[in-house]
């Protein structure tokens, strides 16, 4: 029996809402690759991005590290320079590692890090395509002996629905279709109220017809990904690489849809902060299984991969936790909350513990507090209602607990704090 440590592949897609897939009942999308990974692994239902952005929630993914550690808090803001990332880290401990598509860890070249097989171009309509048959090639032509290899395949889809709200004179936005499109379109979300503005569309005057049509397309970008992303699952099963290879699914964050009336993406809503989250290896990782009862995070999937590849922790990993017990039907003590963060809106973190989920805007001295087991699609904020007080009480020690005896803080994260005039103190909130 082998002793050397599986082939990786991490499949990840950019903007991906945790249940818009047809195995999770959403009637609007038709996805059979991501349902059979999902019927073939083992899925987090609870499973949430570090930070709801791309670089951030990225950076997290391939440092292990939360965003006010690593430095890029924004899209703009690049990563701390003496952080090591898993292409670093893998290739100094006998892994192949490659990398295809959408990377976006600001100021880091992908190719200092990876063999970059692939660029990183911003259409998932267009490239996805040739990340899929990069990645096919990969796995036809790999030799069988050698190093194990860490392959990272970033595909943009369905993030393109970003394009439809960008620009005020909604060009690609074919309203017009709506009428062709009868009994096709999704239902409005039951939070979306078409008596308030949605934030973040193209134009003040989009309104339910807009909404609808937009989401509607939404679902046509994860088809298409889907069928990307079959692509890639069928070489593996059909390659020499099948029973040595862990091959993990996540997204980076969600899509509001117009629920709280917003769309993209940044807020620390359901929506938005929720992924998908899947691992399978036959033989290894039990088909079929869904933990609910453990919420993930993006940097324990940093800590699952060294964890596989039989390799430490990279410096400073102190919120990751490894999810391979869980995956191996082993039980291991986890931790009391799990947390975001994002400065979308206001610098927030957010809290989510075995049922109770907090969000706290130390900008605008604003708390959130949801039972997420009877009220998941967070209409009652509980936070100042007395019967909940001993909730708040342990919500707000998690504030303490987190920024002060567990991140440290990078220089970016602690100027941009200061030139908010920003204080992250329990006190900011009364208590």
């Amino acid at each position: 029996m082998s002793t050397q440590p599986p082939n990786i592949i991490f499949c990840h897609v950019d903007q991906l809402t945790y249940d818009t897939l047809s195995s999770l009942g959403d009637p609007w999308v038709h996805t059979p690759n991501i349902d059979r990974i999902r019927a073939e692994g083992m899925s987090f239902e609870i499973a949430q991005g570090a930070y709801p952005v791309c670089c951030p929630a990225r950076t997290s993914w391939y440092t292990g590290r939360m965003s006010s550690e690593h430095g890029t808090w924004d899209n703009a803001v690049p990563i701390r320079e003496d952080m090591p990332d898993l292409g670093h880290w893998l290739r100094e401990r006998s892994y192949d590692c490659y990398y295809a598509g959408k990377w976006h860890l600001v100021d880091r070249d992908v190719a200092d890090c990876f063999i970059d097989l692939y660029p990183h171009r911003p259409f998932g309509e267009k490239d996805d395509p040739h990340v899929a048959q990069t990645a096919t090639a990969f796995i036809a032509q790999r030799p069988a002996d050698g190093n194990p290899f860490f392959l990272n395949l970033g595909f943009q889809n369905p993030h393109d629905i970003c394009y439809t709200s960008f620009g005020s004179d909604n060009t690609a936005m074919k309203v017009g279709m709506n009428g062709e499109l009868e009994g096709k379109l999704p239902d409005l979300p039951p939070t979306y109220d078409p008596d308030k503005p949605l934030a973040a569309a193209a134009s003040d005057s989009w309104g339910p017809d807009e909404l609808r049509l937009h989401n509607y397309y939404y679902y046509r970008m994860i088809e298409m990904v889907d069928q990307e992303i079959g692509r890639v699952y069928d070489a593996l099963a059909d390659s020499p690489f099948r029973d040595n290879t862990l091959f993990i699914f996540s997204a980076d964050h969600g899509e509001m849809m117009g629920h709280h009336n917003h769309l993209r993406k940044g807020l620390l809503y359901e929506e938005s902060l929720r992924v998908p989250l899947t691992f399978v290896w036959p033989g290894h990782i039990e088909a079929g299984v869904i933990d609910t009862q453990h919420c993930a995070s993006g940097v324990d999937v940093t800590a699952t991969i060294l964890d596989y590849a039989g390799a430490e922790p990279m410096p400073g990993m102190r919120v990751a936790r490894s999810l391979r017990p869980f995956l191996e039907g082993k039980d291991t003590d986890w931790r009391e909350y799990t947390p975001a963060e994002t400065v979308k809106g206001g610098v927030q973190n957010s809290f989510r513990d075995e049922r109770f989920k907090s969000i706290f805007n130390f900008e605008r001295k604003a708390v959130e507090l949801y039972d997420y087991r009877a009220d998941p699609n967070e209409t009652k904020n509980l936070a100042r209602d007395p019967a909940y007080a001993d909730v708040l009480e342990r919500h707000l020690y998690y504030i303490e607990d987190y920024n002060t005896d567990t991140v440290e803080w990078s220089d970016f994260y602690t100027q941009e704090l200061k030139r908010r005039n920003v204080v992250i103190d329990r006190d900011v909130f009364g208590g």
